[in-house]
């Protein structure tokens, strides 16, 4: 077993058996004392371990022993055998015995500590008239010592009186008794320490764990006292409210970190419930002092004991993401609750529809045979004339309904959407207001679906002419097509029935006064219009919206008052055509950080999702200044940034060039659903990298940001 030091053991660890003279007194202590015992006594003096090897230096040791017989190896085991057996452990009194080597007489006394043996005390080294110089002569040449010095050597050993010797010999079991009660006085001092040592460093480490598991924490913990002063806040909560340490025990619970719309009454009723013992767990409304912003939270206040008294103890956690998730599920919610609707809506359409033509069908071929009977006058056949013409239109307001309900018959037949567009484009110019200016780019790379040709030129002329009365002043209106890839996150998120695969995109964008917020999620239900009494029936959208579902697609809308609006369809192209002409793409996977900024959490979940599954490091924010405060800790970090256009507070073009700033070479893809393209082509012209518009398919995107990133 390796050596022990008993003072740096805890008294739970140490065990008696490693207990060592050394540990309990002070080694030149006991030399000093041990010599002038020597230089008193005239005899010569040693302290050895139990086993015999030496503790102390030897004092007034005879030159016999010292220079001659303990210089050889035979004499020097044979001094060790005789400690060993002189200073065995004795209760009774000294050994005294004539020693081995020489025989000279030695006397010794064991000292202990607690019961155990830890030293042994020798005297001795003198001779009486037992020993003559003719045996030190013998035995000098046994042990292989000089034997002439060894004779001269003897004549030098201090003579004693057998009697004055035993009494010397009483005089030190006497002093080994009061050393080993000064050794047991020792080892209980010691392990009173021990136990102060062990105590002191257990509770600095239960508050090295405290401070540890106080500061790990994610959530905001405050101890504070009953009236709510702060007394001590982890690292969450300095960084969750924005404070210092020094600010913080400044603060109080009740007057600085609670919002404006908590009453004073509100507070005082929590504090007194939880001075009372009672455990409380409510939503609150948290406020930074400094800048007075204010965070949804849940607060638990527990009180607990503390020395002579009680703190209270409050844990604080943002519940700001939560609300946000919560916000998004709601919405996700009402978007099915929307889609239900239109559904529901469509059905009682189509039903409603489909009896009106049953009676209309009587009408007008009641009416057609009636013409037959008619006399010749003028009045009559113009009454006929608006009998017709009324039964007609109501036909195309049924047809529209039918369109929308997804009722009418579907012809499935590959047509040239471009060639539809074209066609659509002539008749545009020859009706609406020449100030209103028609552009197209059509840049779809397959422009053949399976569809009703009537049916699409229907549908575009109908968002054509509305976005003319957006613009009564004129404007520009743009008619853009593209060819994209829906994977399966998108179809499997999106409210239409879409299936993954390659689609045609179509906007239709306009520059008029935009559409408000609060109308937009109505805007294709049937009957629903802004406009006044008999300037709109409301169906034009409604059969627009069934138009495009009857075709296996989709439609939104993006709009921005004061700007503009751009409606946004996708259909599916004709597959068949698709295999014999065209070759498959490919989602390009790749390595690389990335910052996604946008304001709404749904884009930033896609964002994230897309870029996750591609193989990219992503990092989401909420806004343009959380975008910039990240970048300015790490410019170098991100390979590349993902700006939203319309945000609040900053918007995109503004974060764009605050980033340039602070990095010129960063690369920015700009993503909206609605930008003017004159406000893209400016940015491009600053160093923009790219733009991609909303929502996000994975092969665009992945095309676009391997590209920029493989740069």
């Amino acid at each position: 077993m390796s050596k022990k030091t008993f003072k740096d053991e805890s008294a739970a660890d140490f065990e008696i058996q490693d207990i060592e003279f050394e540990d309990l007194f002070n080694i030149d202590d006991i030399q000093k004392l041990q010599d002038e015992f020597s230089e008193v006594t005239g005899v010569g003096s040693l302290i050895t371990k139990p086993d015999g090897t030496p503790i102390t230096r030897p004092s007034n040791f005879c030159r016999l022993c010292n220079d001659i017989i303990r210089k050889t190896d035979k004499g020097c085991e044979n001094c060790r055998k005789s400690d060993v057996d002189i200073g065995k452990l004795c209760v009774d009194g000294p050994t005294i015995k004539q020693c081995r080597s020489g025989g000279l007489w030695d006397a010794g006394a064991g000292i202990t500590a607690g019961g155990k043996h830890i030293a042994s005390w020798f005297v001795g080294q003198i001779r009486d008239n037992t020993q003559n110089v003719d045996n030190i002569r013998k035995y000098a040449m046994e042990i292989g010592a000089d034997a002439d010095a060894a004779a001269e050597a003897f004549d030098q050993v201090t003579y004693m009186p057998t009697e004055h010797f035993r009494s010397i010999a009483a005089v030190l079991f006497t002093f080994a008794n009061l050393m080993s009660q000064l050794a047991y006085q020792n080892l209980q001092k010691t392990f009173f320490i021990n136990e102060h040592k062990r105590a002191e460093n257990a509770l600095r480490e239960s508050e090295e764990l405290f401070r540890n598991m106080f500061n790990v924490s994610t959530d905001a913990i405050f101890l504070h006292e009953a009236d709510g002063t702060i007394i001590d806040a982890n690292e969450s909560a300095l960084k969750m409210f924005q404070l210092t340490k020094e600010e913080v025990y400044n603060c109080s619970i009740l007057d600085d970190l609670s919002a404006p719309s908590i009453t004073r009454g509100d507070l005082e009723h929590v504090l007194s419930a939880a001075n009372n013992g009672e455990n409380r767990e409510f939503e609150w409304e948290s406020k930074r002092p400094k800048d007075g912003s204010t965070f949804p939270s849940m607060v638990s206040l527990k009180k607990f004991k503390h020395r002579d008294g009680y703190l209270l103890l409050a844990i604080v956690r943002d519940m700001t993401e939560y609300k946000k998730a919560e916000e998004t599920r709601v919405k996700l919610e009402e978007q099915l609750r929307q889609s239900q609707k239109m559904d529901a809506i469509g059905q009682l359409a189509g039903g409603v529809a489909h009896d009106f033509n049953n009676m209309l069908g009587g009408i007008i071929g009641a009416a057609e045979v009636l013409k037959e009977f008619l006399p010749a006058d003028e009045t009559a056949h113009k009454l006929h004339h608006v009998i017709l013409e009324a039964a007609d239109n109501a036909a195309a307001l049924t047809n529209k309904l039918l369109v929308f309900a997804r009722h009418q018959t579907s012809i499935s037949t590959s047509v040239n959407l471009h060639n539809i567009i074209h066609e659509t484009i002539d008749i545009l110019k020859r009706t609406l207001d020449k100030k209103i200016r028609i552009v197209d780019k059509l840049a779809a790379g397959c422009d053949v679906i399976i569809g009703d040709s009537s049916q699409l030129q229907s549908a575009l002329i109908n968002l054509a002419i509305n976005s003319s009365h957006a613009m009564p002043e004129g404007g520009e209106l743009l008619i853009s097509t593209s060819t994209i890839e829906l994977d399966e996150l998108y179809c499997s998120s999106s409210q239409f029935k879409l299936t993954p695969g390659e689609y045609i995109e179509i906007d239709i964008r306009d520059t008029g006064t935009g559409i408000p917020a609060e109308i937009l999620p109505r805007i294709f239900e049937p009957f629903f219009t802004t406009k006044e009494v008999g300037k709109g029936t409301g169906l034009g959208l409604a059969a627009v919206y069934g138009t495009v579902r009857q075709h296996s697609g989709a439609i939104s809308v993006y709009s921005e008052v004061g700007r503009g609006t751009c409606f946004h369809i996708l259909l599916p192209v004709d597959r068949s055509h698709l295999e014999a002409h065209a070759a498959e793409q490919d989602v390009i996977s790749g390595v690389g950080n990335i910052l996604v900024v946008d304001d709404e959490s749904v884009m930033r979940i896609t964002a994230e999702a897309i870029l996750d599954y591609l193989g990219y490091t992503v990092t989401t924010v909420a806004s343009g200044n959380e975008a910039l405060e990240l970048f300015r800790t790490a410019p170098e970090k991100f390979d590349l940034v993902i700006l939203d256009m319309i945000m609040p507070e900053m918007n995109g073009k503004e974060c764009f060039y605050a980033l340039r700033q602070l990095r010129p070479d960063i690369k920015v893809i700009i993503s909206s659903g609605f930008t003017r393209e004159e406000d893209i082509g400016r940015l491009k012209d600053e160093g923009l990298a790219g733009f991609i518009r909303k929502p996000f398919r994975t092969l665009g995107l992945s095309q676009l940001v391997d590209r920029l990133i493989s740069k």
